[in-house]
């Protein structure tokens, strides 16, 4: 926000620390952008402990805010975030961060989308993700809980903004929640981490979840494959699912 707060160019880039840019990166994007006059232009992100190869440009979409979305929702190719993307600046004249939260940027993609209107779209690799041991991602925190809290609010955001885009919501709600089940179940700073009625509370809700929604999951044709298979897996007695899980995190 400081940044945004301070900045006199036209446009905006993010970038994380665990993030790197292929060379030209910012400049591919304003040609992409170029283009098809968008306020925002994204392209694809690769996820490598090495630098993958950025491979060959690819043709440029002009995507609708309800396309851009329910892509990112369900989690095909575009990110639920703000990296890999340039922006408009005046975009974010009256959005910014929300303080103190995590999965910021989940938390504000979509509503700047829904600002832009439409936005171009690149499959060509423009940043990738160094993933290592001490990322934000593999390691726990309180604060990895936020997740639940920002995908629970942009379920009531669609439901009464937006009632398309309902079922990609779910669908995503349904991934954080799954997601945040496995960590409480695999990670062993958890426990130590989280009260024992904080860690319980956050593990029936989202073994409620999961449970309610499993078989709508598994019905929706755009729901990946990840997704299915972990509502397949919700149909085990509770017991054996948490067996499961942990021997399916102890394989990858």
């Amino acid at each position: 926000n400081l940044g945004i707060d301070n900045s006199r160019g036209e446009w905006l880039f993010f970038l994380d620390s665990d993030d790197e840019l292929y060379p030209e990166s910012i400049k591919r994007l304003m040609e992409i952008q170029s283009t098809a006059d968008t306020d925002i232009a994204i392209a694809r992100w690769a996820f490598a402990t090495e630098k993958p190869l950025r491979g060959a440009n690819g043709k440029t979409e002009v995507l609708i805010y309800e396309k851009a979305v329910e892509t990112a929702l369900y989690q095909h190719v575009i990110l639920n975030s703000v990296e890999g993307g340039v922006y408009r600046r005046s975009l974010f004249c009256d959005l910014c961060f929300v303080e103190g939260l995590y999965y910021e940027d989940l938390q504000i993609f979509y509503r700047l989308f829904e600002k832009a209107g439409q936005i171009a779209y690149s499959p060509e690799y423009i940043c990738f993700y160094r993933d290592h041991g001490s990322s934000f991602t593999n390691t726990f925190s309180k604060k990895r809980l936020d997740a639940i809290t920002v995908t629970d609010e942009i379920v009531e955001y669609m439901a009464e903004n937006h009632p398309s885009l309902l079922p990609a919501a779910l669908d995503r709600q349904f991934s954080a929640h799954y997601n945040m089940l496995t960590l409480l179940w695999t990670h062993p700073d958890a426990p130590s981490v989280l009260s024992e009625d904080v860690y319980r509370r956050y593990e029936q809700k989202c073994l409620n979840l999961i449970k309610r929604r499993r078989l709508k999951e598994l019905a929706d044709p755009k729901v990946r494959l990840k997704n299915k298979l972990g509502a397949a897996l919700a149909f085990l007695p509770d017991s054996l699912l948490k067996k499961t899980v942990r021997l399916l995190s102890r394989n990858k």
